[in-house]
């Protein structure tokens, strides 16, 4: 109930006297670790503050509601950009944390930094909030830096800043994240940015980001680079890559359903899209609307670049490539194809681009350039499907040019 109380669990855990393993700590009262006066004008910044020493190996069930409502730690700051594993938790192992408002503060560390914790394997992060802004040079999140348990209804306001892995609530995710989002303040970094997870190898439900977004590559609206699934989630903002691989979704991704982006999508380099810049899987029942997609080469209204299929999605804005292989869904298309039987590959059904289409070489209302690798000596029948689908606005180009 106390700063001094969690001071003191926070030195039993840290000097190896109690992991707490299977014990239930309940915050029984709001605790402000620094005085946050002058938080509203942000001269709080500039005061004087305690340096909170980050709780690590916490193994117990840590819960803020001794009631209806959260409790609330007010003015957590740590400032130790030369640590790893920062945080209000440095690292937690198969905990459970539930029930928190985490208010006020600024966290600056090195790898494995976030507000609530830097590490957490396994375990669960459950309705627990923060607007403490974070800063760090290597998976760093909002909520989590790294993540390898679930994280449930988790909400952040706050500015996150690094380098590689930044998201706006986890900065690697290797657990699954639903019903969360960030909103508010700017996620920027070098590689593999996201609204909500810089990088994520396991699925992202139910979620959403609003807010800019920028980094050099690998930059996401909601995820900078996913090996899973996107479904039912959207971000909302203008996203800025300097380099590769750059959507209003996600920069680099796997699949995905019944999402959709809003916000201008621009990068100076190759590989955008107003859903996601680069596709392995299938997106579905997904849009984008927005101003402009924009970019060099491999630039499209749904995807930049994909190998498979888009399935009753849409895209509406305008979609610039200042080089080759624009369209105004797809930018370019690359299918392997090494079986020894018939087949046909769907490239787009049911699928839709309203908006005016600009680039050099290679460019289509639709698609801009589709091509397929078909085994040495195969010679059997492939067809490639354009199904129930249409373009409106103006196409222009140099050559190869198509509505």
């Amino acid at each position: 109930t106390t700063p001094e109380q969690l001071a003191g669990l926070a030195k039993m855990v840290n000097d190896g006297t109690h992991n707490f393993e299977a014990i239930k700590i309940t915050l029984g009262a709001d605790i402000f670790l620094n005085d946050t006066s002058g938080a509203g004008d942000g001269s709080w910044k500039n005061k004087f503050h305690r340096n909170w020493t980050p709780i690590k190996g916490f193994k117990g069930n840590f819960d803020g509601s001794a009631g209806e409502e959260n409790h609330k730690i007010y003015g957590l700051y740590v400032n130790s950009s030369s640590s790893d594993y920062v945080g209000l938790f440095g690292s937690v192992s198969n905990a459970r944390i539930s029930n928190l408002d985490i208010l006020v503060g600024d966290i600056w560390g090195r790898y494995d930094v976030g507000a609530l914790a830097g590490s957490a394997n396994g375990g669960s992060v459950t309705n627990v909030r923060t607007e403490v802004n974070v800063n760090g040079l290597g998976d760093v999140g909002g909520l989590v830096g790294n993540s390898s348990g679930t994280i449930l209804s988790c909400h952040v306001n706050a500015a996150v800043y690094g380098g590689l892995n930044v998201g706006g609530v986890v900065g690697y995710a290797s657990g699954l994240v639903d019903r969360s989002h960030h909103i508010g303040g700017k996620i920027s970094g070098t590689s593999r940015i996201g609204g909500l997870v810089g990088y994520s190898t396991s699925s992202i439900e139910n979620s959403y980001s609003e807010g800019e977004v920028s980094g050099n590559t690998y930059v996401g609206g909601l995820v900078g680079y996913s090996t899973s699934s996107i479904e039912n989630s959207y971000s909302e903002g203008n996203i800025i890559g300097k380099k590769t691989y750059v959507g209003g979704l996600v920069g680099y991704g796997k699949s995905v359903y019944n999402s959709h982006a809003k916000g201008s999508v621009k990068s100076d380099s190759g590989y955008v899209g107003g859903v996601a810049g680069y596709m392995t899987g299938t997106i579905d029942s997904s849009y984008y609307v927005g101003g402009e997609v924009r970019g060099f080469n491999y630039i499209g209204g749904v995807v930049g670049y994909t190998t498979s299929s888009i399935l009753n999605s849409y895209s509406k804005g305008d979609v610039t490539g200042l080089n080759d292989y624009v369209g105004g869904l797809i930018g370019g298309a690359y299918y392997n194809y090494s079986a020894s039987i018939d087949t046909s590959i769907t490239i787009l059904d049911n699928s839709y681009a309203i908006g005016n289409i600009q680039g050099n070489s290679y460019v289509g209302g639709l698609v801009g350039q589709d091509s397929i690798y078909r085994a040495k000596n195969n010679r059997n029948h492939i067809e490639q499907i354009v199904r129930d689908s249409h373009s409106q606005g103006h196409v222009e180009g140099k050559m190869y040019v198509g509505g």
